[in-house]
């Protein structure tokens, strides 16, 4: 009888332990700069995503093109748009009146942008880029090469952006 007595307040006593325990790594688990597991994400910015985020790309192996798009909406809106990124390259040229040309590298990429994407577009006569989720971005684009129909290749050629992609996804666009 004794030892089931002894055998009880053990098992008591070491759920009680457990039970602590497992509280207490609760407790300290709250106080951290973690929500769910994922460290809390800084403010988005543009100098955010020029500078620190495209570090981070960079380093986790995105490749970095500088060009021109062109986006193809196939199907219906909620379907994905196809994005064809056409390479570019600045090129100094003191014989050219701004100093400088953009070069065609004869290079296109098809790809796709995720929900996730991070993009921001420069709007005709704003002085500043606005960062735009990927639908936002796809409509601003759509709107202006619908209002630029009579010279919309001149007006495509016009509009930079420094892309980062991942195999076929674009994970980021900076307008300039």
């Amino acid at each position: 009888m004794k030892n089931l007595k002894d055998s009880r307040i053990l098992k008591t006593t070491m759920s009680l332990i457990l039970l602590c325990i497992l509280l207490l790594s609760l407790c300290t688990s709250c106080t951290s700069n973690q929500s769910g597991g994922t460290i809390d994400e800084p403010d988005i910015t543009t100098d955010y995503l020029r500078g620190e985020y495209t570090e981070q790309l960079l380093r986790d192996g995105a490749e970095h093109i500088f060009g021109t798009i062109d986006i193809k909406q196939e199907g219906d809106e909620t379907s994905s748009p196809e994005i064809t990124v056409f390479a570019k390259e600045y090129v100094e040229d003191s014989s050219y009146p701004e100093g400088f040309y953009i070069a065609d590298k004869n290079k296109t990429y098809i790809t796709y942008m995720p929900d996730a994407a991070r993009t921001t577009y420069l709007f005709e006569g704003a002085s500043a880029e606005e960062i735009l989720t990927p639908d936002e971005f796809v409509s601003a684009v759509s709107t202006d090469y619908a209002a630029h129909e009579d010279d919309l290749s001149d007006f495509r050629e016009s509009k930079l952006y420094d892309i980062y992609l991942m195999e076929d996804q674009i994970l980021l666009i900076l307008a300039f």
